[in-house]
């Protein structure tokens, strides 16, 4: 399944990152700024033997700010080209291309591989994918680490191989600390299960095993985590005040926090009457 049987997918590959090549060195980029820039200082002072920050969210509350993975692979590729956003976006556009080839595979597990190349094909030049090569966000490297993970899940449920499930887990931790929204994926994985005939048992000894080696991988982070902070925080805690809930699901939620508007609302409000108020005003 692994070997290149087509020809031309060498071709869909050097398309799609001549593509991401030609829009990173001849249009403009968009600021350095907000999240781009916070994940720029963490890997500033992690390449500069700082560490990760711990911020103050309150006056009574420590923050893990950002997961792990993305501010690493920033600092991988300052230590070696130095502070180089233009390095950076390279890089990016390379992992991209790979995301290209693995949805290839992935196209041809679930259909065949004319369907692999058709979904390449339209990857290669998916708009929006080729904008985020030229952002520090996380997007570029956690799509590859999830389709990768993706991929040894359907060769797992394929050829029902232990290693296969357990490299399913690694890539899916590995996804959990470029950022945690794929924490609850496995919840997913479940229910794919299920609904591909596997018994109940049997589909929570896979999960299980795929959840074990994510915790393998998280866990030093939660460790550190609790050294530094004295809390259990599994992946971050930034925003656990309850506001991303809330503006999420308001009818304002085109509105951010540095608005004057939603700093009023909790105005000299301790940490923990916060929560219980976006909370109550999310579920209303």
């Amino acid at each position: 399944m692994f070997k290149v049987k087509h020809r031309s997918i060498l071709e869909i590959l050097i398309l799609a990152v001549v593509i991401r090549l030609t829009y990173i060195f001849f249009y403009p980029q968009i600021p350095v700024a907000r999240d781009p820039k916070q994940y720029d200082d963490i890997a500033l002072s992690v390449s500069q033997g700082k560490g990760f920050p711990v911020a103050m969210i309150g006056s009574e509350h420590k923050g893990v700010t950002r997961p792990p993975g993305y501010p690493l692979f920033l600092s991988f590729v300052y230590s070696i080209f130095g502070h180089s956003y233009q390095a950076v976006r390279i890089f990016q556009a390379l992992i991209d291309t790979l995301t290209c080839l693995v949805i290839f595979y992935l196209g041809g597990a679930i259909f065949n591989f004319s369907i692999g190349h058709i979904a390449a094909l339209g990857y290669a030049f998916y708009f929006p994918v080729i904008i985020y090569t030229g952002v520090l966000y996380t997007e570029t490297v956690f799509s590859l680490l999830l389709a990768i993970a993706m991929l040894f899940l359907l060769v797992a449920i394929k050829y029902d191989r232990f290693i296969h499930w357990m490299f399913s887990g690694l890539f899916l931790g590995a996804t959990t600390l470029i950022s945690s929204r794929s924490e609850f994926v496995p919840f997913f994985i479940l229910i794919a299960l299920l609904l591909n005939k596997y018994s109940l048992k049997n589909s929570f000894i896979k999960i299980g095993v795929i959840v074990l080696f994510m915790l393998l991988v998280i866990s030093p982070w939660t460790i550190r985590n609790y050294l530094v902070t004295g809390k259990f925080i599994l992946i971050e805690n930034y925003n656990q005040d309850g506001r991303g809930l809330w503006l999420a699901t308001n009818p304002y939620g085109a509105m951010t926090w540095s608005d004057p508007e939603v700093k009023e609302l909790v105005k000299d409000m301790p940490i923990n009457e916060r929560v219980i108020f976006f909370q109550r005003e999310a579920r209303e």
